[in-house]
C-alpha cells in the first residue's frame, strides 16, 4: 500500500484509484508495445480500418502511468522525470507537425508496420500529443508539493478535463462514424484506444 495519507494528506480510497489508474495506463502501454514487438495487430488497432496507436504513445501512456504511481510512493523526482520524457516527445511531436519537419523520434525505437489512418509512419496524432502533454503537465503540477497546493490541484483539474475532452471527443469520433471531430483528418488519427 503506498505511503500515501502521512505525506501527500489524500483519502486512501482516491489514493487506490489513482494507483489502479496508474497501473492501468502502464498495462495499456506495454500490451499495445507487445502487439507491435510481436505483429498481433489487434492490441495496436481495434479494427482493421481504425487508426493504430504509436508506439511512442504506448510508451507516453507507460511514463505517464509510472510517474502516477511513483507520485503515490513519495517519488516526485521519478514522477517529474517520467512527465518530462512524455512532454518531451508530444512536445518534438507537436513541433514535427507545426514545421512539417522529421526529428527521426517517430521511428527510433521502433519501425511500425501498421499505417491505417496514419499519415506520418510511427508518428502519434497531434491530439494525441496534446493529451500526453496536458498529461505531463498535470503530474509536474502534482508533483509540486503541498506549498503550491490549491493552484496545482486546479491546473490537475484544467489539465484533465482537457485530457477528458480530447478522449472523450475521439471516441465519440469513432462511435458515431468511425471518423475524428477534429480539424486533422489529413494527418495521423488518434487510435480509439489512446
Amino acid at each position: 500500500m503506498p505511503a500515501t495519507k502521512q505525506k501527500n494528506h489524500i483519502p486512501t480510497w482516491m489514493a487506490h484509484v489513482a494507483n489502479a489508474a496508474g497501473g492501468l495506463v502502464v498495462l495499456l502501454g506495454l500490451v499495445v508495445m507487445v502487439g507491435w514487438f510481436t505483429d498481433f495487430a489487434f492490441l495496436v488497432q481495434l479494427r482493421p480500418q481504425w487508426a493504430p496507436m504509436q508506439f511512442n504513445t504506448a510508451l507516453g501512456f507507460i511514463l505517464c502511468g509510472v510517474g502516477l504511481v511513483s507520485l503515490l510512493y513519495n517519488r516526485s523526482r521519478l514522477a517529474v522525470g517520467c512527465a518530462g520524457l512524455s512532454m518531451g516527445i508530444a512536445l518534438l511531436t507537436l513541433l514535427q507537425y507545426s514545421l512539417g519537419a522529421d526529428f527521426g523520434i517517430d521511428r527510433f525505437l521502433f519501425e511500425p508496420g501498421i499505417v491505417t489512418k496514419t499519415a506520418f509512419p510511427g508518428r502519434m496524432a497531434p491530439v494525441t500529443a496534446m493529451a500526453h502533454l496536458l498529461s505531463g503537465l498535470a503530474l509536474m503540477a502534482l508533483a509540486a508539493g503541498p506549498r503550491w497546493l490549491r493552484m496545482c490541484l486546479l491546473m490537475v483539474r484544467l489539465f484533465g478535463m482537457g485530457v477528458l475532452a480530447l478522449g472523450l471527443g475521439n471516441l465519440l469520433g469513432y462511435v458515431v462514424g468511425g471518423e475524428t471531430p477534429y480539424g486533422w483528418s489529413h494527418s495521423t488519427y488518434m487510435a480509439a484506444h489512446s
